[in-house]
C-alpha cells in the first residue's frame, strides 16, 4: 500500500510543479474559440460553431484541448445512455444572436418536477476564467399501482478555473453530485400492496459523488501535458470508493515527419461495501493499473501512421490475472480527398469499473458488487469521416471488440439475513453484475449538419451483435442490439427556437430469478421502445427567457430495466435570467 501511495504522491507533486513553472511565463492571450457543450436542456442559445472540414481532421495530430465549460446532462423520464468509452457527438446549434455567457433559471411541472440550473462565468484575469455550473432536477410519479413511488432527484455542481496563453492551457475543477433513486421495481406476483404498505417507506438509495481534477497542455518540446483526477463516492449503505488517475504525455521529435511519443498511466482504485452477498462480511476491492504506451508516429503526405504498444502492470487484492499485459496501439489515417478521411486501427487496454460508473448506467444495483476492470484484448476499427457539403458531415465505422470481464447487469435475489429486517434491495428488486468474455461487432453511422441556418440536426444509428461466452444462449444481458437517435433544433423566429428529440432502444434480455428457490432462472425479453421529446425557448428581452420541455410524449411506460417502468408524460417549464 505504501508503494502505491508513493506512486500517487509522486504524480501529483509532478503535476503541481509543472503547472507552477508554466504559469510563470508572461504570455499574451491569443484568439481562441470557447465551446459550451451540453446535452439538450432548454437553455440560452449556444453560439454556432461549424465542424472542422474533413481535410483538416487528423486523429493522430496532437491537438490543444478546448476550454469546455461543460454542463452536466439533465435526465428526463427516459434513461437512454450512450455507449461508454466513445466520443460523444456534439449536437450542432442554430446561430442565435445576443448570446450571453451566464444565466440562472428554474421551473416546475407535471410529476412534481422541480428544475433549476445556473452557468456563471467570470473572467478573473486576461488569461483566466472562473465558472460555476449547477443543475438540479427531481420528479415523482404517484402511480397507485407501484409501491414505493417512482421518484428521483439529481443535483450536480462544479467549479472550474481555466487558464489560456499562447504556449499553454491548463485548468482545475472541483465537483459535487447527489443522486437519489427508489428501488420501486418490486415484482407484483411476489409481494402484494398489503405486504408493502408501511414497510417500504425507506427504499431510497443515495449516491454522493465528489472529486477534483485538472489538465495541462504545454508547448514544451518534450513534456506535452498531463490529465489527472481524484473521484470519490459514498452511498446510503456505507459503500465508499476512491479512484485516482494521472496521465502525463511526453514527445521527442525526430524529424518534421517523425516523432516518438510516450504516455504514462496511473489508475488506482480502492472501494468497500458494508456486506457481501448473503453474509455480513465487508467486501473490499482494490486495483492498481500502471502503464506505459510508447509509439512511433510518421506523417507523409496524406498518411499519418502511429505504431505502438501498451504495457500494463496490474495489481489487485484478489485476482488470478497475469501481472503484466501487452496490447497493440496502432492507428492510421489517410486523406482520400478534401472531403473524406479513411481511419483504421487496433488497440487494447484495461478499463477500470467503479461503483460510480456502474450506478450511473444502472442506479438500481445492489450495494455489494465485486468490482474488477474489463480487459479489452482487442478493439479493431475501420471507417470514413467526411462531408457532403460544408454544412453536412457524416461518419461511417465498423468495429470488432473482444473483452474479458465485461460487466453485465442481471436481476438479483437475496434471502434476508433476518426475516423481520428486510433491506430495501432484498425485495427481488435490485441488480447484480456478472462478468463474462464478450465479443462485439458494431456498425455505426452518423449524419449531422444544418439546413439554411434554420434547422440543425444530429442523427446516429448503431447496431451491435454481442456474444457472451458462458451466459445462457450466449446472451449479453441488458445490452440492446439497436440504438437510433435524432436531435433537432429549429429557428422559428429570431428569438423563438424549438426542437424534437427522438430515440429508439431495441429489445434487451435479462435473467428472471422469480423466487429464491428458483434453480434455473428464466430468460425474459424487455421490449424495445421509442421515446419522443420536445423543447422550446423564447427570449423576450435581452435578459429574460422562458422555456418549455415535454418528455415521453407517447405516454407509454416503457421498460427501462426488468420490473422498472419509466415515468409517464413529463412537462415542465420555467424562466431564466441572462446576464
Amino acid at each position: 500500500m505504501n508503494k502505491h501511495i508513493t506512486y500517487i504522491l509522486t504524480m501529483l507533486l509532478f503535476s503541481a510543479s509543472t503547472m507552477a513553472v508554466a504559469q510563470s511565463r508572461k504570455d499574451s492571450l491569443s484568439t481562441k474559440v470557447v465551446d459550451v457543450v451540453k446535452s439538450y436542456a432548454p437553455t440560452i442559445a449556444d453560439a454556432n460553431k461549424k465542424r472542422e472540414d474533413a481535410k483538416l481532421k487528423d486523429s493522430l495530430t496532437v491537438k490543444k484541448k478546448k476550454i469546455a465549460y461543460s454542463i452536466n446532462s439533465v435526465p428526463v423520464a427516459s434513461t437512454f445512455v450512450p455507449e461508454k468509452g466513445k466520443p460523444a457527438v456534439v449536437k450542432p446549434k442554430v446561430i442565435r444572436e445576443d448570446y450571453t455567457t451566464s444565466y440562472v433559471g428554474g421551473g416546475v411541472g407535471l410529476l412534481n418536477t422541480l428544475y433549476a440550473d445556473a452557468n456563471i462565468t467570470y473572467p478573473l484575469t486576461d488569461n483566466g476564467r472562473l465558472s460555476l455550473l449547477v443543475d438540479h432536477i427531481s420528479a415523482s410519479d404517484d402511480n397507485e399501482d407501484i409501491i414505493p413511488e417512482m421518484n428521483y432527484s439529481l443535483t450536480d455542481a462544479s467549479l472550474h478555473y481555466d487558464y489560456q496563453s499562447q504556449e499553454m492551457l491548463w485548468g482545475l475543477k472541483g465537483y459535487f453530485g447527489r443522486s437519489l433513486h427508489n428501488w420501486y421495481g418490486i415484482r407484483p406476483n411476489v409481494f402484494t400492496p398489503n405486504d408493502l404498505r408501511g414497510k417500504v417507506d425507506d427504499m431510497q438509495q443515495i449516491y454522493l459523488r465528489y472529486g477534483v481534477g485538472g489538465y495541462l497542455q504545454w508547448q514544451n518540446p518534450y513534456f506535452k501535458g498531463l490529465d489527472f483526477s481524484v473521484d470519490a463516492l459514498n452511498d446510503h449503505f456505507n459503500s465508499k470508493e476512491v479512484n485516482l488517475k494521472a496521465q502525463p504525455t511526453f514527445e521527442v521529435p525526430l524529424t518534421e515527419e517523425q516523432l516518438v511519443r510516450a504516455q504514462l498511466l496511473l489508475d488506482y482504485y480502492e472501494g468497500s461495501f458494508s456486506r457481501e452477498h448473503n453474509t455480513l462480511n465487508n467486501l473490499t476491492n482494490r486495483w492498481m493499473l500502471f502503464g506505459l504506451t510508447p509509439s512511433y508516429q510518421l506523417m507523409i503526405d496524406n498518411l499519418s501512421l502511429r505504431l505502438g504498444v501498451s504495457l500494463l502492470y496490474v495489481d489487485a487484492n484478489r485476482s488470478d490475472q497475469d501481472k503484466f499485459k501487452a496490447y497493440p496501439a496502432v492507428e492510421a489515417t489517410y486523406t482520400l480527398s478534401d472531403d473524406a478521411i479513411l481511419i483504421g486501427g487496433i488497440k487494447g487496454t484495461m478499463q477500470q469499473n467503479t461503483l460510480s460508473k456502474l450506478s450511473k448506467e444502472n442506479p438500481f444495483v445492489a450495494p455489494m458488487l465485486e468490482l474488477k476492470p474489463t480487459n479489452v484484448q482487442a478493439d479493431a476499427f475501420v471507417g470514413i469521416n467526411g462531408k457532403v457539403t460544408t454544412d453536412l458531415q457524416y461518419r461511417l465505422q465498423a468495429s470488432y471488440r473482444q473483452s474479458k470481464e465485461k460487466p453485465l447487469f442481471t436481476t438479483f435475489t437475496e434471502t434476508p439475513t433476518i426475516a423481520s429486517e428486510i433491506l430495501p434491495y432484498q425485495y427481488y428488486n435490485a441488480f447484480k453484475v456478472v462478468y463474462d468474455e464478450v465479443n462485439d461487432v458494431e456498425l455505426l453511422a452518423t449524419l449531422s449538419g444544418k439546413l439554411k441556418d434554420v434547422v440543425n440536426f444530429t442523427f446516429e444509428g448503431q447496431y451491435n451483435h454481442y456474444k457472451a461466452r458462458t451466459q445462457m444462449d450466449n446472451t449479453a444481458w441488458n445490452l440492446p442490439s439497436v440504438k437510433v437517435s435524432l436531435y433537432t433544433d429549429f429557428r422559428i423566429l429570431p428569438t423563438l427556437y424549438a426542437g424534437m428529440d427522438i430515440f429508439y432502444i431495441g429489445n434487451r434480455y435479462d435473467l428472471d430469478y422469480v423466487l429464491p428457490t428458483t434453480i434455473t432462472p428464466e430468460k425474459i425479453t424487455l421490449n424495445g421502445y421509442l421515446d419522443v421529446n420536445l423543447h422550446a425557448d423564447y427570449t423576450f428581452s435581452k435578459h429574460w427567457q422562458v422555456f418549455l420541455k415535454a418528455n415521453n410524449l407517447s405516454t407509454q411506460r416503457h421498460t427501462l430495466w426488468a420490473y422498472y417502468p419509466s415515468q409517464g408524460l413529463q412537462i415542465y417549464g420555467g424562466v431564466r435570467y441572462l446576464f
